[in-house]
């Protein structure tokens, strides 16, 4: 089949500023586009102008890329609007099989349900109203945009949250969930793990990395964590913080902070670690999560994250509001059954997995 894939925010804003980056292939996106292609699919990805990489790459599948309008009214960190998409779209929509559109509240999603409703899936991660102006372009546009003009498309949510959500404003919403989709050729599951636990974050506030280094502290002065090591990954304007707050609590050799890490790099580490560590006050979809989960590695999260549900329900880590010691201890010293777990739920975690998964969706809803 060929297939095109509207997503024009590559990856997340930092403070509603879109940073320059040299390469895509660290995207979710970009692994999604390619297991597309592990399935035997042609695919092309539209992605917004900002988000352009800085250094010119080569990619196994099409992209193009389409100029952002009206930026004031439409930030592209937020809600880009591009109407030369839009008429990318009505001279060659007819041309693909299926259309993949990244949320019902976006301007590529009302393009493509207005132009090839019945060859569009709508592919919803949010699972909340955006609190942008109080929330209010969000809930207009749920209730008056996409309950009449966009009804028609399929709508398949990356979460039980967002499937919750989406529900309330869009009745053509399958029952099945798709989460993001991981690059197994590139995060290796691994059983044999260190004594060692790593974070992968930006090193921003909501991220709450210091309440992890708080608890890893109180965790190396118990003695059965007298031996493990704390890996951050992650950059961001709290480094010199927070390493200021390594020395404070005398963890200086526990604790190294590797700084932007490629994922053929951090890999290695987060696969041999005990747990991936994640306490964010404010993300509802965290890719390492999942990350962490293909790489055999256990979670130990709190309620946020929208897949901190498929961590309790599986039994993939451990799920708690203000985790601390207590659970440090309880994920390292049981670690081989999470680990099992992890093992044994990582293939419905690939890239591979996903695509196939939507596109199989997508064709039963055909037949009926």
């Amino acid at each position: 089949m060929k297939i095109l894939i509207l997503n024009s925010i590559m990856f997340t804003p930092d403070g509603g500023v879109i940073p320059k980056v040299d390469s895509l292939k660290d995207t979710m996106m970009y692994n999604m586009c390619l297991g597309f292609r592990q399935s035997g699919h042609e695919v092309t990805l539209c992605a917004a102008e900002e988000y352009r990489p800085v250094k010119e790459e080569e990619y196994p599948f099409g992209i193009r890329f389409f100029r952002s309008a009206f930026t004031r009214l439409f930030p592209p960190t937020a809600l880009p609007c591009s109407p030369e998409l839009k008429r990318f779209l009505k001279r060659n929509a007819a041309g693909y099989d299926v259309i993949i559109s990244s949320e019902l509240f976006s301007f590529p999603s009302l393009y493509a349900a207005l132009i090839a409703p019945e060859k569009t899936v709508i592919w919803q991660e949010l699972s909340v109203h955006p609190a942008k102006f109080h929330r209010l372009p969000s809930r207009f546009w749920y209730n008056f945009l996409a309950r009449p003009l966009m009804r028609r498309p399929l709508v398949v949510a990356r979460s039980e949250a967002a499937r919750d959500f989406v529900s309330q404003y869009h009745k053509n919403t399958s029952d099945k969930i798709v989460d993001h989709g991981i690059n197994a050729d590139r995060f290796v599951t691994c059983s044999e793990k260190t004594d060692s636990l790593a974070v992968v974050a930006q090193l921003i506030r909501r991220k709450n990395v210091d309440r992890i280094i708080a608890a890893f502290a109180q965790f190396v002065r118990h003695p059965a964590g007298c031996n493990y090591v704390l890996k951050i990954f992650g950059r961001g304007p709290l480094e010199q913080e927070l390493k200021q707050q390594v020395r404070k609590a005398g963890i200086e050799d526990r604790v190294t902070f590797f700084g932007f890490t490629p994922h053929s790099e951090m890999v290695e580490h987060l696969s041999r670690a005990k747990a991936s560590l994640i306490a964010t006050s404010r993300d509802l979809n965290v890719v390492s999560i999942p990350e962490a989960i293909v790489c055999g590695t256990p979670v130990l999260t709190n309620t946020v994250p929208n897949s901190a549900r498929t961590v309790a329900q599986h039994n993939l880590g451990i799920v708690k509001d203000n985790w601390g010691l207590d659970e440090l201890l309880e994920i390292t010293g049981n670690n081989a059954r999470y680990v099992a777990n992890c093992v044994a739920y990582a293939p419905q975690l690939t890239s591979l997995h996903a695509a196939e998964t939507l596109v199989n969706e997508f064709l039963s809803r055909q037949h009926h």
